[in-house]
């Protein structure tokens, strides 16, 4: 199980594989979302 998390962690949460995904994303022209608290409230209204 511990590898599996540090897998996980290693795919997704690192900052270089945020980065990674969020290009991607980008590439491919898919809708990102991105949360910001209390500022992603004010851009909704």
């Amino acid at each position: 199980m511990r590898e599996n998390v540090l897998k996980y962690f290693q795919d997704y949460l690192t900052p270089e594989s945020m980065i990674k995904h969020l290009n991607e994303s980008i590439r491919n022209q898919e809708l990102v979302y991105l949360q910001a608290e209390h500022r992603s409230v004010k851009f909704v209204r």
